[in-house]
């Protein structure tokens, strides 16, 4: 069974309808098909009901509504399910648990061993080195239950389970606990002279990549310089706008409208006015004065 709600929120219905749509039976949506054929056949103010179970909207109930924009008509929801009701409905990943979830310190030995089975030196392993502070979970605490995930014990560290302090013991084990992973000394050594900038301890794949990193990053800041004084270049100093007499006239003639009739002129009463103007050599003159000496006011 397929169907599509839309306008989920009520916004075009009124209260007393929406209570008047809400307790009404309605019909299954699966009989007014029978029933009527297609969406589009369908009365209006017809309630539907959706009962079958696996589907998300099971038991709520919509309206057939007009669509006065498109003059089409659709199902507008009147009441729906319960959000407990719907998280059930939909599907779930196998194994995967909310992240809000607690995992008990029992629970967490239990997942690892379950996890590790047939793999004893991974677990070994895994027991021996700790990881970040941010992938340490504690038991008895929200979200400590990220670690009864399918891969928890692999993403996931926790106390007493399968972290523990450097130098200690493992439980059940001969095994010494060597902290946070460190790298040996020559190799420590070799990351931070190559940090910064030494590239003796490079082979010549990374050098040669290093360089070309330089290279691109000279050759865009090169680009950039280059694209600023063309830029600069292309840049006139600040220029007086040429005007027109008919730029003036239309200006002083706007001022007079409005003092006479405390309202503006449209442009065809502009136009006209121009055309009617006897003399039009007079703002033509002003204009070329205002060109060589921007600052000059014109007196109305």
């Amino acid at each position: 069974m397929s169907y599509k709600l839309i306008g989920g929120g009520c916004r075009n219905i009124s209260a007393d309808n929406l209570r008047t749509y809400s307790q009404s039976p309605g019909i299954p949506y699966t009989e007014a098909q029978e029933k009527h054929g297609k969406l589009q056949d369908m009365p209006v103010g017809l309630v539907v009901r959706y009962s079958s179970k696996g589907v998300a909207g099971a038991g709520s109930k919509a309206v057939v509504l007009l669509n006065e924009t498109t003059k089409k008509k659709c199902l507008s929801i009147v009441k729906g399910v319960d959000k407990k009701t719907l998280e059930e409905l939909r599907p779930k990943r196998k194994g995967v648990v909310p992240k809000d979830s607690i995992a008990t310190l029992e629970q967490a030995k239990e997942h690892l061993n379950k996890y590790y089975a047939g793999n004893k030196s991974g677990k070994h392993k895994d027991m021996m080195y700790q990881k970040r502070e941010k992938k340490t979970l504690f038991p008895g605490q929200p979200g400590s239950g990220k670690y009864l995930n399918p891969k928890g014990p692999f993403n996931y560290d926790i106390p007493g389970v399968d972290s523990f302090e450097e130098g200690s013991l493992i439980p059940g084990t001969n095994i010494i606990s060597r902290g946070r992973y460190k790298a040996p000394p020559d190799q420590q050594a070799r990351i931070d002279k190559v940090r910064q900038g030494d590239q003796s301890f490079m082979t010549e794949g990374k050098k040669k990549k290093a360089q070309m990193k330089e290279e691109d990053v000279l050759a865009k800041e090169q680009q950039k310089t280059e694209a600023r004084k063309k830029r600069a270049l292309s840049e006139k100093p600040t220029q007086v706008r040429y005007i027109t007499g008919y730029r003036i006239f239309k200006d002083r003639y706007i001022k007079r409208y409005r003092d006479e009739h405390n309202e503006s002129p449209t442009n065809d009463e502009i136009k006209l006015a121009w055309r009617e103007e006897d003399n039009k050599q007079q703002w033509k003159d002003i204009a070329k004065k205002m060109i060589v000496n921007p600052k000059l006011k014109i007196k109305g």
